[in-house]
């Protein structure tokens, strides 16, 4: 049982005030441009989660645009019918696709800057679209069409728009989605002699074929990749139907599972600069997913952490910031609208062992109760950070301590010394009974 010291330690702590804050959970609705039935949805954001891009519904078409807090929503370029599809690290650059003379190409706008065509590939229909940006926009991908069908493409101002080929062996057909940070990565979909299938493209090694999920049709899509290229999400075929996935070298692809509902299938369209969390779309709605706590409905997080969502619906998350803690997406607002937003979710702080976002009360009682016992197999019930060492003992009481209400959405009280009293006694009786 925790020692003497640890105790004091413990009884000591409630005579502080009331613990500080995180840095609370928040949900943005972004608003529509004017004119035209109302209708948005935000499709990527800048790596601080400060730009959000998209599209949105104005003057009867649609219209790319850039929102910040400062500026609001705001039309990319002046053209009866674009979309945004990306935006670069920095926020500087958007792409996506525009109409010009009865054509769709893909664009690149710097904000306060031009807008540039990255014209399309030769052989084939005059026609490409603009997917993803480098982080500092310098590089773009996407796909265009080419002698053989459709293709997916690298642009660099210097080199211009080069094809990338395809996956051998099956009807050409080929499209890329996004690209690590500094541009030497780039993933999407090729056509392959098994079917459609995910893939990671170098200069090095070409393109790539993922493989696919266990079970049904044949058919994988990757859809975003981490900032350093080594961690690729997007979506795969199984028995039960399409489910998110997870890929990379050392696990290969790994399936993220679907959240609770009768339309059980999953998407995943966004991931962290370090891999580690993935958004997307799941049974009809937005879901985030890190591989302690799972995957988890965006707007149950949002609600456990005191955020008021009432008559919203988050339908999907389309893409997060690099640290993990910013999405964007599209809700059903109250007046059933398709509606952009952008919503805050606090970081899992350290010490949140039930994994439900907040170092409080059930954090303490399930150390309290695990006290002593090995952290593998995980105890009963730890479904957030793991423990730091091989048994659970006093560096995660200190842990917790440091960190009490943390990811909280209001300030929550220091734990009583009669609460932890109680807890440190039942814990040193389980742990006798066991020894």
């Amino acid at each position: 049982m925790p020692s003497l010291l640890v105790r004091s330690q413990l009884i000591a702590v409630v005579s502080l005030a009331l613990a500080p804050l995180a840095d609370a959970a928040s949900f943005t609705p972004l608003g529509d441009l004017a004119g035209g039935s109302f209708k948005s949805n935000a499709l990527d954001v800048s790596a601080a989660g400060s730009v959000v891009v998209g599209n949105a519904t104005a003057d009867g078409d649609s219209d790319a645009f850039r929102w910040t807090a400062a500026t609001g929503m705001q039309r990319v370029v002046a053209n009866n019918f674009s979309t945004g599809r990306g935006v670069s690290d920095d926020g500087s650059t958007s792409v996506g696709q525009l109409a010009q003379s009865f054509q769709f190409f893909g664009f690149r706008a710097v904000d306060g800057g031009s807008l540039l065509s990255v014209g399309d590939l030769p052989g084939g229909l005059n026609t490409s679209d603009a997917e993803a940006a480098s982080a500092d926009g310098s590089v773009v991908v996407g796909k265009s069409r080419s002698t053989p069908g459709q293709e997916a493409y690298r642009w660099t101002p210097g080199g211009g728009i080069q094809g990338l080929g395809d996956l051998p062996g099956g009807a050409f057909d080929s499209g890329a989605r996004d690209l690590s940070s500094d541009g030497s990565v780039v993933v999407g979909f090729g056509a392959s002699s098994s079917g459609t299938e995910a893939f990671r493209w170098t200069a090095g090694d070409g393109m790539q074929g993922l493989g696919d999920l266990p079970g049904g049709a044949f058919s994988s899509i990757a859809e975003s990749v981490s900032a350093d290229g080594s961690v690729v999400v997007g979506r795969a075929s199984t028995v039960d139907g399409l489910e998110a996935f997870l890929w990379n070298a050392a696990d290969g692809m790994q399936g993220l599972g679907t959240l609770p509902g009768s339309n059980r299938f999953s998407l995943a369209t966004g991931v962290s600069g370090d891999g580690t969390r993935v958004v997307g779309g799941s049974s009809g709605a937005a879901f985030i997913w890190d591989a302690q706590a799972g995957i988890r409905s965006v707007q149950t997080v949002l609600a456990d952490a005191g955020v008021d969502l009432t008559n919203w619906n988050l339908a999907t998350a389309a893409a997060i910031s690099a640290d993990g803690t910013t999405g964007v997406g599209t809700a059903s607002n109250p007046s059933g609208n398709e509606e952009a937003f952008l919503a805050t979710l606090a970081a899992q702080p350290a010490c949140d062992f039930s994994g439900d976002g907040a170092v409080y009360n059930d954090d303490l009682n399930l150390l309290l109760t695990n006290w002593g016992a090995p952290v593998l197999p995980l105890p009963t019930g730890w479904e957030g950070t793991p423990p730091a060492g091989a048994a659970v003992d006093n560096d995660e009481l200190n842990d917790l301590l440091n960190n009490w209400g943390a990811g909280a959405a209001v300030s929550v009280p220091e734990p009583t010394s009669g609460m932890l009293l109680v807890l440190i006694a039942t814990a040193a009786r389980r742990r006798r009974r066991n020894t």
